[in-house]
């Protein structure tokens, strides 16, 4: 057991990537309600990896009042997880998701929830690559998200 402290940390494991996109879209289409599309661009995308192979893809847009904000997130796994060392995560090779959950949360000024986060099972698929993100998700609430970023 000794000789396992001074080992350095695995190449997979728990961390974070902030990525600054060149350009970034999402979307969210409320079928069943006849709603138009709740749309806009992004600002940052956030990667977060959990347990090696669970990530959740989040994309970060500016709110209605200033310093406010809002973030649609989508989680799923991959069997190609991330390669992350000391909280700090790299997406080095193209990798795919299968989503499980999206959700959307607004924050007020201070980074503080403004509003109940809403959450719903789904299913999708993200390609995630150093070059772009692509996500599309459905719930069977017949809500529909799509995202795109590039860097």
């Amino acid at each position: 057991m000794a000789s396992l402290l001074g080992q350095p940390a695995a190449a997979q494991g728990d961390g974070q990537l902030v990525l600054e996109p060149k350009s970034c879209q999402r979307s969210r289409m409320m079928n069943k309600l006849k709603r138009q599309p709740n749309q806009g661009p992004c600002a940052r995308v956030v990667l977060e990896q959990v347990d090696g192979n669970y990530i959740t893809v989040s994309f970060l847009a500016r709110g209605s009042e200033r310093g406010s904000s809002n973030s649609l997130s989508l989680g799923g796994t991959t069997t190609t997880p991330l390669s992350c060392r000391l909280n700090k995560c790299r997406l080095s090779q193209p990798l795919q998701l299968e989503l499980d959950n999206a959700k959307e949360v607004a924050y007020d000024s201070e980074g503080i929830e403004s509003s109940l986060p809403s959450a719903w099972p789904a299913v999708g698929s993200c390609q995630l690559s150093p070059e772009a993100i692509s996500c599309s998700a459905r719930s069977m609430f017949k809500a529909e998200w799509q995202a795109k970023a590039s860097f």
